[in-house]
């Protein structure tokens, strides 16, 4: 008996080392925000037997099974040195992708130059799938030829940007599909539609007529002329992974080969909190605010008047506020404010005295309070901030403030608003409350985010045993942009149409000549 247990452990051991595949991440980014969700699908597979190399800016440095990284850490020189975050809240969706292309050019030239990269290289390795951060790093699609063209998975730790649904073949409608730096929700008035059709072009253009080529550029300069361009490879990849779900963002068709996960960096076991902090919190006896801006935007580096204005709301309230604040000291600080330069996000907002968080709107951080299920104050900045605070705003449980609009009195205003309608009568009377509303989408988000991790290693694996799944992939690739929207179609029944009208009016021109002939002749 125990001879027949032991065979059918060996047996399973077998086939699942069988069955490992070698995977290969690449996640450019130099931003935490980016790299998180990707390393939690990158270790459940090593987990799971494969062996999964990751080239990341945000290296983990433990010797663990399975799973090798490639540190490109290098990359937060160049984006801390050009990048001003908190001085984006003004700067247009167009001004801010008019940045994306040089960025990504400068990120790749940073990353392929390293030595880091240079030695991977060398060591001339194979991989059975390769899984991108599919932005704005085409120069990585060299490198993909150059392992010989294993089975390619896209990845976008938010919400995918127009040209990359496109890239796969899905439909992107204007009139009810924003994209996701316009800041509109899916009901949009006329002149919204209008500026978001307008976007839409203009990202295709600065997508197609500037990213690329100066991409391909990049690709003859480090992988040699031999290679396909890179509108081919892009047209090829089998899965595109969205760490964005309809749950926090809002429903549009998607392809068989489209996958939306969310919440993926969520911890389910919570750690206790710094002693310090936890007392702060157990002693709040009318609540307390947490209030932090992310990784990216730097609160401590606001203007001074902006800060002023803060701390001149927070002592007027009867809440304490907790504040993520990256250096020592913050002059000023009220008795009820306390700072930190880390703040462990997730263990805070699960404490029950959180009554509020002010939030620059980041996804990650929406993903948050969004499982602990509390509302929220967005005050956005750039990228895909001001689309999840307006997915916030009309779903009732966050307040949108605009940075340039932040005065003691707008600060006192929103968190009065989203704070004293949790009282019983209002809710009643008028409304729900932030709160009630936060329930509801909390109980929607956690459904969806439960799976959301399985979910993702199960297409990844199904990418490998089915050989990058081509049966998948859409035949809408395979069209040139006229025939997509029916023009040769469009054009053939107006010239038809066009025909018929013709020949009816000459019909009709010769029987009047005719019958005119007719009368004359009866009268003659």
């Amino acid at each position: 008996m125990n001879g027949s247990v032991t065979l059918i452990l060996v047996v399973m051991l077998a086939a699942r080392v069988a069955h490992s595949a070698r995977i290969l991440g690449i996640i450019p980014t130099a931003s935490i925000s980016h790299q998180l969700p990707f390393r939690l699908i990158a270790l459940e597979l090593a987990k799971r037997g494969h062996q999964v190399t990751v080239m990341t800016t945000d290296p983990i440095r433990k010797n663990i099974q399975n799973f090798t990284e490639i540190d490109v850490s290098m990359t937060y020189g160049y984006w801390r040195k050009t990048f001003d975050f908190t001085s984006m809240s003004d700067r247009s969706p167009v001004g801010f992708i008019e940045r994306w292309s040089p960025s990504g050019k400068a990120t790749c030239e940073i990353q392929l130059e390293s030595q880091q990269m240079k030695d991977f290289l060398r060591s001339q390795p194979s991989f059975d799938v390769v899984i991108l951060e599919q932005l704005v790093y085409y120069c990585y699609y060299g490198l993909i030829h150059q392992l010989g063209s294993p089975p390619t998975i896209g990845y976008v730790s938010l919400a995918a940007p127009t040209p990359v649904l496109a890239s796969y073949g899905n439909p992107n409608n204007p009139a009810y599909c924003p994209d996701l730096l316009v800041g509109y929700t899916d009901h949009m008035s006329f002149w919204e539609r209008l500026y978001n059709a307008y976007f839409m072009a203009r990202i295709f253009y600065i997508w197609n007529y500037v990213t690329m080529p100066s991409q391909n550029e990049l690709i003859r300069k480090y992988f040699g002329p031999d290679h396909p361009p890179v509108e081919e490879i892009d047209r090829n990849f089998s899965l595109l992974i969205v760490n964005n779900h309809f749950s926090v963002n809002y429903p549009r068709p998607l392809l068989p080969n489209i996958i939306e996960v969310t919440g993926l960096h969520l911890e389910k076991q919570r750690k206790p909190l710094p002693r310090d902090i936890q007392d702060f919190l157990d002693g709040a006896r009318n609540g307390v605010i947490y209030f932090s801006f992310g990784t990216n935007v730097k609160g401590s580096t606001m203007p001074e008047h902006k800060r002023i204005a803060f701390l001149e709301a927070f002592a007027q309230l009867p809440q304490r506020v907790l504040w993520k604040w990256e250096v020592d000291s913050l002059p000023g600080q009220p008795e009820n404010v306390m700072i930190a330069k880390w703040l462990p996000q997730q263990d805070v907002l699960a404490h029950p005295n959180i009554r509020l968080f002010i939030t620059q709107g980041g996804l990650q951080s929406m993903n948050e309070a969004s499982y602990f299920a509390v509302p929220l104050i967005g005050i956005p900045f750039f990228a895909d901030q001001q689309q999840n605070v307006a997915k916030m705003v009309q779903s009732g449980i966050g307040y949108q403030l605009l940075f340039r609009d932040v005065t003691t009195d707008t600060i006192l205003k929103a968190i009065h608003t989203v704070l004293e309608n949790d009282s019983l009568w209002l809710s009643v009377l008028f409304y729900d409350s932030y709160r009630e509303n936060m329930k509801r989408f909390s109980a929607v988000f956690r459904e969806h985010q439960e799976r959301s991790l399985d979910n993702a290693v199960w297409w990844i694996e199904y990418v490998i045993r089915h050989k990058g799944a081509l049966h998948m992939r859409s035949a809408a690739l395979d069209l040139s942009w006229w025939q997509l929207l029916l023009l040769d179609v469009i054009g053939f029944v107006v010239a038809m149409a066009s025909i018929v009208v013709y020949v009816l009016f000459k019909a009709a021109t010769y029987c009047k000549r005719l019958l005119a002939l007719n009368l004359k002749q009866k009268t003659a």
